[in-house]
């Protein structure tokens, strides 16, 4: 799986020409990169560039760089400000020529070569400048350091992973206090190369040296630990983003899938009821599938109020398949009466025998016979119906129930003659023999 760019980016400063070494500069606060996608997938990190298209105003002359020197860049910097870049570009060629034998002042200009490129919107020149520049090897490490990273910030959002990497691994072990976003955007670089735990783990250190970590951030690692098929880690990452916004209705589903994965069915239950009550489930298979999952853990009495709550509200359709769930929630839920007026409405909307026969099995339950036989002659009047044998033998219950042993005794041996209630029947007719059995002998008795 591939990855896409995820982290938002201010440039920092540049450093002003001649001082020797850069000027302080803290890099600004990073803008938020959007949404993650709910299923397993990827986010990315868009490198917004913000460089500033000129370099800060030359101070008093650096040791290293000739009063003339130090005047024309100088004058370049000045073109730069008015937006003159031509003229800015021909007097910096003409000095570039001029100071082919001073590796110092050579630096210099390739480190204004680079923001005139960036300012003229040619990024792969301006790489070009920043890479012969640090080849050089002269200008103080503080200063080197500041071109790498920009050199670094440059590839990567010229898909450059494998330079953005190289630069950055290079500029991590030469920092002494390493910033948070380093690791972000290094971590970012590794992830696009598809090394995965490297990846991981620079942006488990990003993440660890901020107080509250940015978003998109969090966002990458997820995308990495998912790819990896980390999936514990993805729930903490994802349990973290959903403290700080309940209402993502993207992460919770993308958490209750991933605890679903880890077969922490508890967790996911969990998840989707905070999805329930902040009003974001709303798609029908979403609640069956949550009515599913409390049927599942054996709390049936909340499936049956979630279906009935959903049906009644519109959120699920009024179907066949809808109140017939809730029928069988009710009845897990030793609701029997309601179990019986769901099915009521299934039945209304689909007349089918096998709704019958459930509907007759359900006043069997109730003991009400004359609702028995009404539904088993409904369903057995109804073309094509394939359950004989269960009909006859729930109409002889309803017999039995009602005192009408010859009606009983004739649909028992109905259902006798078909093979998946035969041994049913049987027992029924046994039991009606022991009972006239024990009449008649009581009878002698008087």
């Amino acid at each position: 799986m591939k990855l896409s760019s995820a982290i938002s980016h201010h440039w920092p400063c540049q450093p002003a020409l001649g001082m020797g070494r850069s000027s302080a500069r803290t890099p600004q606060k990073r803008r938020s990169a959007g949404a993650f996608a709910p299923r397993i997938a990827l986010s990315g990190i868009l490198l917004a560039l913000a460089l500033a298209a000129l370099p800060p105003a030359l101070n008093a002359a650096s040791p290293g760089l000739s009063a003339a020197t130090h005047a024309r860049l100088a004058e370049v910097q000045t073109l730069m400000a008015s937006r003159d870049y031509p003229r800015a570009s021909r007097q910096l060629d003409a000095l570039a020529a001029e100071v082919r034998g001073d590796a110092y002042a050579q630096a210099m200009v390739l480190q204004t070569y680079a923001y005139l490129y960036r300012a003229q919107g040619e990024p792969a020149k301006a790489m070009d400048a920043l890479t012969r520049c640090l080849a050089l090897d002269v200008l103080p490490r503080a200063v080197s350091q500041d071109l790498r990273y920009l050199l670094a910030q440059l590839q990567l959002n010229a898909d450059d992973s494998q330079g953005a990497a190289d630069s950055l691994d290079l500029w991590l072990r030469v920092e002494k206090s390493p910033k948070a976003e380093a690791f972000a955007l290094a971590g970012m670089a590794n992830a696009r190369l598809g090394r995965y735990r490297r990846a991981a783990d620079l942006l488990e250190q990003a993440l660890s040296r901020q107080r509250t970590p940015p978003e998109d951030w969090q966002r990458q690692l997820l995308a990495v630990y998912l790819t990896e098929g980390r999936y514990a880690p993805a729930a903490q990452v994802l349990t973290r983003l959903i403290a700080a916004n309940p209402n993502s209705k993207a992460d919770l589903l993308q958490l209750a899938a991933i605890d679903t994965k880890l077969g922490d069915q508890r967790g996911a239950l969990a998840a989707l009821e905070l999805a329930r009550r902040q009003g974001l489930l709303d798609q029908p298979a979403e609640l069956s599938d949550l009515a599913g999952r409390y049927l599942r853990l054996g709390m049936p009495l909340r499936a049956a109020q979630l279906l009935e709550t959903a049906i009644a509200d519109g959120d699920l359709p009024s179907t066949r398949e809808h109140w017939e769930r809730l029928s069988d929630a009710w009845l897990r839920a030793k609701e029997l009466r309601r179990a019986r007026a769901a099915l009521g409405h299934a039945l209304e909307s689909d007349a089918d025998p096998a709704l019958q026969l459930r509907r007759a099995r359900l006043a069997v339950e109730a003991e009400d016979w004359p609702e028995v036989l009404a539904a088993v002659g409904a369903a057995l009047q109804s073309p094509g119906f394939d359950q004989p044998g269960r009909a006859h033998l729930l109409a002889g219950m309803a017999h039995d129930g009602r005192r009408e042993p010859d009606a009983a005794r004739a649909d028992f041996e109905r259902a006798a003659g078909f093979p998946d209630t035969r041994e049913d029947a049987r027992g029924w007719l046994a039991h009606l023999d022991a009972v006239a059995e024990a009449a008649d002998s009581a009878a002698k008795d008087r």
